[in-house]
C-alpha cells in the first residue's frame, strides 16, 4: 500500500524567514529615506532663514556705514578697521547724536553693539553698550577664510593692513552663509559695498 504525501499550500519556514527579512529591509530603507529627507528639508529651511537674516544684516551695516560721521566726543569717524571687526560712529537711531557702532564676527555669529554718548562732555562708555546678534551661520572665520570687511581708499584701491583709518572711504562687506558646511547646498555668498559718504573728499 503506497502512501502519498500531500503538500499543504503556504510558505515553508525558510521562505517565511526570507520574506520577513526582505520586508524588514524595505521598511528600514523607507524609514531611513524619510528621516534623511526630513533632515534635508530642515537644513534647507535653516539655510534659507540664515541667508535672509544675513541679507538683512548686510543692509543694516551698509546703511550705518553710509551715514558714518565723527563721534560726539570729537573722535574720527572710523575707530577700528579689521577683517572681521569694524568700529565707527554713525547716527543709527536718527537722534542727532552719533552712536559708536561695532560689528564683529564671533564664531559663526555677527553681533552689533551700539553705545550712546553720554551728556556733555560726551563719552562712549562700554558699560552702556547694547549688543544683539544680527546674523548667524556666517562661516568666513571658520570655513572659507574670507574677510568680512575689506577697505578701499578714495581711488577705490584696496588698503593693506594695518589699515590707515583716515584713508578708508569705501567698505566691502562679504558674508559667506552656511549653517552646516558638511551638507549641501553649498555656501551662499552675500557681497555689497558701502561708501562712507561723509568722508568722501570728492563728493
Amino acid at each position: 500500500m503506497s502512501c502519498k504525501v500531500i503538500r499543504q499550500p503556504g510558505f515553508t519556514l525558510v521562505e517565511a524567514v526570507i520574506t520577513i527579512s526582505i520586508g524588514t529591509l524595505l521598511v528600514m530603507g523607507i524609514v531611513t529615506f524619510m528621516i534623511e529627507t526630513g533632515r534635508l528639508q530642515s537644513f534647507i529651511s535653516e539655510q534659507s532663514d540664515a541667508i535672509e537674516t544675513a541679507d538683512e544684516a548686510t543692509g543694516v551695516m551698509t546703511k550705518a556705514l553710509r551715514e558714518s560721521t565723527d563721534g560726539a566726543d570729537g573722535s574720527y569717524a572710523v575707530v577700528t578697521a579689521e577683517t572681521n571687526t569694524l568700529v565707527f560712529f554713525s547716527d543709527v537711531d536718527a537722534d542727532a547724536n552719533a552712536e559708536q557702532v561695532t560689528y564683529t564676527l564671533s564664531g559663526t555669529t555677527i553681533t552689533q553693539t551700539i553705545i550712546e554718548p553720554t551728556a556733555a562732555p560726551a563719552e562712549y562708555l562700554p558699560a552702556n553698550g547694547i549688543t544683539k546678534t544680527i546674523a548667524t551661520g556666517i562661516v568666513n572665520g571658520t570655513y572659507t577664510g574670507n574677510a568680512i570687511f575689506s577697505y578701499y581708499d578714495l581711488n577705490n584701491a584696496i588698503l593693506a593692513e594695518p589699515i590707515a583709518l583716515s584713508e578708508v572711504k569705501l567698505v566691502k562687506i562679504h558674508l559667506d552663509v552656511n549653517v552646516d558646511p558638511n551638507r549641501v547646498p553649498d555656501t551662499h555668498t552675500i557681497e555689497t559695498y558701502a561708501q562712507l559718504r561723509n568722508l568722501n573728499d570728492n563728493l
